[in-house]
């Protein structure tokens, strides 16, 4: 997929808050922060809420500075975010979509791409 619409930290981010709480069958936290994982200690804290939406656009992940308060938080006591991580479902989708041509070309190419592969499915899908 293209690299300047999914660099390393918008990558990171989608996997920490969302993919890793959907795939554990949870909700993502109102606020993440990202203080809480150590791939991101070495940057400034964020604390990021997040909005998933039905619209395209482009980048399919988008991370804003916007400093306020949730409204209605899941706790008694205010909850404050400084970033907004909006996350668009069909252009994310379409991007992947877009993407596997390219990623079975890379595979019949390349024998390195193909053993990763391999291993891969061999360790989430053992026999």
């Amino acid at each position: 997929m293209n690299t300047a619409d999914y660099d390393s930290d918008r990558l990171d981010i989608l996997y920490e808050c969302f993919r890793h709480k959907v795939a554990h069958l949870a909700q993502p936290y109102a606020v993440f922060d990202t203080y809480s994982k150590e791939r991101f200690r070495n940057q400034p804290r964020r604390l990021i809420t997040w909005t998933v939406t039905e619209l395209p656009q482009t980048p399919a992940i988008e991370i804003v500075a916007e400093k306020k308060q949730i409204e209605r938080a899941p706790t008694p006591w205010p909850v404050f975010y400084d970033y907004r991580v909006t996350l668009s479902v069909p252009t994310l989708a379409q991007d992947i979509e877009e993407s596997i041509q390219k990623y079975l070309d890379h595979l019949r190419k390349d024998q390195v791409g193909r053993d990763r592969f391999k291993n891969c499915m061999n360790h989430y899908f053992p026999r």
